[in-house]
C-alpha cells in the first residue's frame, strides 16, 4: 500500500502534490449557535486556540517555534449564516475526527464572554476538478489580494490592467489552495473576472488593507466556503458558487 501511495505522489515546492485530473477532498463545518460580527472572527479564533493549546499547531497555522507555516490553512474560522463557524478541510478533518474539540460552556470573544451551543454538519466530500464543458461562476468576498509590494504596483495600473493583475493573483491563490489539498492539476485552468471589483478598506492587524468583492468565471469546480488570498483562516476571501438565476452583474 505504501509503495502504491508513493507512486501517486510527487514532491513539488515543499509540498506533496497529487498529480491527477481531479481530487476528492473531505470537508466538515462546525457551527456555533450564536451570532458573531465579522470583526470578531479573529477573537473567536484566538479563543479556540487558547482553549485547545495542545493542538494549536493545527488550529493556528503556526509551527512549534511560533513562526508562520506559510501554508494554506486547513482549519478556517468564519461566519456561516451570521454565526461563528469552523471549517475543516482534508487533514484538518482527520485531526478533528481523531480528537474532536470538547467546548467549554463559555468562550471569551474579545471583551465579552458567551455561551455557545454547537451544530456539526455532516461530513462531506467534494471533487475539485477542471471541467471545461461546465464553467462555473463564483463570488469571492473580502478578498485580501494584495501585499505591500504588489499594492504599490496595482495603484499605478489602468482599469483594464488592474483586472488582469487581479486575475493573475487569483490564479496564484488558487494554486496555494491546490497545494494545501495536495493536488496539482495536469491541465491549465482559466480565470476571468466578470464584473468590476468592489474595493473596501478593512482594518486588519494594525492597518487598513484593501479587500475586493467580485465575481469570476472559471472551468474549475471548487467547494463552497473555502477562503483564498491573505488571511483565509479568519474569514477573508470566502468563495461561493453563484446560482444561474443570480448571474446578473453584481453591484
Amino acid at each position: 500500500m505504501t509503495q502504491l501511495l508513493e507512486g501517486l505522489w510527487a514532491c513539488h515546492g515543499g509540498y506533496a502534490i497529487n498529480k491527477v485530473y481531479k481530487k476528492t477532498i473531505k470537508l466538515l463545518k462546525l457551527i456555533l449557535d450564536q451570532p458573531i460580527a465579522f470583526t470578531e472572527i479573529p477573537y473567536f479564533r484566538s479563543a479556540i486556540i487558547d482553549t485547545f493549546q495542545k493542538r494549536a499547531s493545527l488550529y493556528d497555522n503556526h509551527d512549534e517555534r511560533g513562526g508562520d507555516k506559510y501554508r494554506y490553512p486547513l482549519v478556517q474560522y468564519k461566519r456561516s449564516r451570521g454565526k461563528a463557524s469552523i471549517f475543516f478541510l482534508e487533514e484538518g478533518v482527520f485531526h478533528f475526527l481523531k480528537s474532536p474539540l470538547v467546548f467549554p460552556k463559555r468562550l471569551r470573544i474579545g471583551s465579552r464572554e458567551q455561551a455557545f451551543g454547537i451544530e456539526l454538519t455532516p461530513l462531506q466530500e467534494f471533487t475539485v476538478r477542471i471541467d471545461q464543458d461546465h464553467p462555473q461562476v463564483y463570488k469571492i468576498a473580502r478578498w485580501m489580494a494584495l501585499n505591500q509590494k504588489n499594492h504599490q504596483r496595482y495603484t499605478r495600473l489602468s482599469a483594464l490592467e488592474k483586472i488582469s493583475f487581479l486575475e493573475r493573483l487569483l490564479s496564484n491563490h488558487l494554486i496555494s489552495f491546490f497545494k494545501g489539498i495536495n493536488w496539482q492539476p495536469k491541465q491549465r485552468f482559466s480565470i476571468k473576472i466578470t464584473d468590476l471589483p468592489t474595493q473596501r478598506e478593512q482594518w486588519f492587524k494594525g492597518g487598513y488593507k484593501a479587500t475586493f468583492t467580485l465575481r469570476f468565471t472559471t472551468d474549475l469546480q471548487l467547494p463552497h466556503f473555502i477562503g483564498l488570498g491573505k488571511a483565509p483562516s479568519v474569514g477573508y476571501g470566502v468563495i461561493s458558487a453563484v446560482p444561474r438565476e443570480s448571474r446578473s452583474p453584481s453591484s
